[in-house]
């Protein structure tokens, strides 16, 4: 979607993958969401993003490998949606127009900046 012409990149050479809706991650979700389902969306710039860090290393991930750990009742899913690069402008742009795309409703967002 936002990054989707790459599949695979590197960012100060750390190989980097996108999953179909362009955004970093190795991992494919459905759109629709189980009743177990906490959606949380990282929005920001390359910090969010992870750049130069491996994807387990990043925060996102961290977070939700945390949330696992401590409630696996709970199906967490911690989408990075970080844009290298991106404003502030741009990032809530961004989260408006994926608001009801990815069905975050009920979920929480996160914005971060670098």
């Amino acid at each position: 979607m936002f990054l989707a012409f790459f599949t695979e990149l590197k960012a100060s050479g750390v190989p980097v993958s996108l999953n179909h809706l362009g955004f970093r991650d190795t991992r494919e979700y459905d759109l629709a969401k189980g009743p177990r389902t906490f959606r949380i969306a990282v929005l920001g710039d390359s910090v969010a993003f992870g750049h130069g860090s491996i994807e387990d290393l990043t925060y996102p991930r961290l977070l939700e490998t945390l949330l696992r750990q401590r409630h696996p009742d709970v199906d967490w899913q911690v989408w990075n949606l970080g844009v290298p690069g991106y404003s502030t402008e741009q990032t809530l742009r961004l989260l408006d127009d994926l608001g009801g795309l990815l069905n975050m409703s009920g979920s929480f967002q996160f914005l971060s900046f670098g």
